[in-house]
């Protein structure tokens, strides 16, 4: 079951991942007040969620789990919007397959999980399906982007949450990890506001004017949340390297959709459809589905 909820999860993140590249490609300007308001309606989504489910008691090595969890879920998003404003979204969607990578490796050091040889094979294998993908190609020149970094510290961040939170889950259900996941990310947004050059930066967007783009970053915070929501549940039932080696399918889901809009807006998302970068993105796409499949023959 853990699989159809890690598959919902990646189809509500691969729309998202779309969102973001055009929201921040065509209508915002400042990814860390994107960063706010996604985080803000995440809480708001908490606050409801304990209004109807209420608030159990939880002891202090799980909440001190989940809280760790929430804050390296919020501010992973920064990274990653970075990167999205600088990158095409397809080769985002291959870049988080390092997440499993980095999440055998936080939980050996936390937890003592081992890495067996086909894991350690697999994960060779995404690293080259990541740095593929990092590359591309300008009349006959090759030039690496710079986003694969900040992409690699939003995978780490993002690792850390999936790590954490599925231990906190091995004593609490996940509604209940769901709740306090988006309490935290909510709370984390506000700590924003303690730095002036956000305040003015949040001025300066002026979003509440824009009713346009607030309604559809309130859409694409729904569809963040509910791939939120299934991930947790198949977190709740598998381990996170386990449960984020299907990163493979959000790869299909946005190689379909961008093409899809494309159809209609080529820049829409600012996408390149040349020889040589379709090339580059099948070949890192083809080596990922290779690394997963060593990763699910061990």
């Amino acid at each position: 079951m853990w699989i159809v909820y890690g598959l919902l999860a990646h189809f509500s993140w691969a729309i998202e991942n779309i969102g973001d590249k055009y929201l921040l490609s065509n209508k915002i300007k400042q990814p860390i007040v994107y960063l706010y308001i996604l985080g803000t309606l995440f809480g708001v989504s908490g606050i409801i969620g304990f209004l109807v489910l209420g608030m159990p008691l939880l002891d202090v090595h799980t909440l001190l789990l989940i809280t760790l969890a929430g804050v390296f879920w919020f501010f992973g998003g920064l990274p990653y919007l970075l990167a999205v404003q600088k990158e095409e979204v397809t080769r985002i969607a291959i870049w988080w397959n390092l997440i499993p990578l980095f999440s055998f490796v936080i939980a050996f050091f936390f937890f003592g999980e081992t890495l067996s040889y086909n894991d350690g094979i697999g994960f060779g294998i995404l690293l080259a399906s990541a740095l593929i993908a990092s590359v591309h190609v300008r009349k006959g020149i090759v030039v690496f982007s710079s986003a694969i970094l900040y992409m690699s510290v939003a995978c780490f961040l993002y690792a850390i949450y999936a790590v954490f939170l599925h231990e906190a889950m091995k004593t609490i259900a996940f509604p209940v990890a769901f709740v306090w996941t988006a309490l935290t990310v909510g709370a984390s947004a506000q700590v924003l506001f303690l730095f002036s050059r956000f305040r003015r930066l949040f001025r300066e967007e002026q979003l509440f004017k824009k009713k346009y783009v607030l309604g559809s970053a309130v859409a694409v915070a729904l569809s963040e949340q509910v791939g939120t929501l299934f991930n947790q549940a198949a977190l709740s039932l598998a381990p996170a390297a386990l449960v984020f080696s299907l990163e493979s399918s959000q790869v299909l889901f946005v190689f379909v959709i961008t093409a899809i809009v494309a159809f209609f807006n080529k820049k829409a998302l600012r996408e390149s459809f040349d020889r040589g970068n379709v090339v580059m993105k099948l070949l890192a796409a083809a080596l990922l589905f290779v690394g997963i499949a060593v990763l699910g023959g061990k």
